[in-house]
């Protein structure tokens, strides 16, 4: 909540790494699929509804999936490619780098 003009964000950030689960966005997607009258409040908490596991892991999937889709134009090989261009400056260079790594 935001402490200026008591409102809530609109906007959920998570941070996806490489090395870790993204357990939070998993949380939230089950959250999100989550419903008072159907689901108990344990498989909230705790893996006991296999079909809710089930709907927000697709749904993780498809926020990571339109994440990637919308905020990487160039494609790995496209990024490799340009790595062996000799005309490309030295910023360039280190973006593409820093493109690939991600």
């Amino acid at each position: 909540m935001n402490s200026k003009d008591g409102q809530v964000s609109k906007y959920k950030r998570f941070k996806i790494k490489h090395t870790s689960f993204p357990i939070d966005l998993i949380m939230y997607c089950k959250s999100i699929a989550w419903t008072f009258n159907v689901h108990s409040l344990e498989a909230l908490f705790g893996i006991q509804d296999l079909p809710l596991e089930m709907s927000a892991l697709d749904r993780a999937i498809q926020f990571i999936e339109h994440f990637l889709a919308n905020n990487f134009k160039e494609s790995v090989e496209e990024n490799e490619q340009l790595l062996n261009n000799t005309k490309l400056g030295y910023h360039e260079f280190f973006a593409v780098v820093y493109r690939l790594e991600r």
